[in-house]
Order: C-alpha cells, then sequence, then structure tokens
C-alpha cells in the first residue's frame, strides 16, 4: 500500500470500507468506478488497471515471509478469518 497521509475527513470512512468482507469492498470497488469513471462493464474496466506481463516464472519469486511467523501460524490465521467470515 502506499504510504500517503489520509484526511481527518476520510480515515473514518476507509476504517468502515476496511471492515466490509472482500466481496462488498468489490462491489464498492465496481460502484465507484461505474460512478466516477462511467464505466458500466468489467471490460472496460481494464485500460485503467495497470499490469504488468512475467517474461519468466522468476519475476514472480518474492522473499516477503515474516521471520517470526510460522506457516502453521499464517495457516492458523487464514482459518480463523475463514471461520470468522462464515459466522458474518
Amino acid at each position: 500500500m502506499l504510504n500517503q497521509q489520509i484526511s481527518t475527513k476520510t480515515e473514518p470512512i476507509l476504517d468502515i470500507i476496511l471492515a466490509l468482507s472482500p466481496k462488498e469492498q468489490f462491489q464498492l470497488i465496481v460502484i465507484l468506478l461505474q460512478r466516477l469513471l462511467g464505466i458500466q462493464n468489467m471490460a472496460e474496466i481494464r485500460p485503467h488497471i495497470a499490469t504488468a506481463r512475467l517474461k519468466t516464472v522468476d519475476q514472480a519469486v518474492a522473499d516477503f515471509w515474516p521471520e517470526d511467523e510460522s506457516v502453521d501460524d499464517f495457516l492458523t490465521f487464514t482459518y480463523q478469518q475463514r471461520q470468522e467470515n462464515l459466522v458474518k
């Protein structure tokens, strides 16, 4: 995520958006694209998205795993999140 300063007016809105489910966040993005850019269908979104094509699989390799977290920690967290989403 970009490190940008958020105005005091926008921060509460962002908190509300982040509390939404991924599906609700996606729906909000689609609505904003429709209203702000006049996009009516998903095919019209492509020109507005910056994409980069990989030439080799090696370009997709990343070393971002936190040293203080195990795979088990990650799996436990993921399972808990999914269970919470099922309850919602």
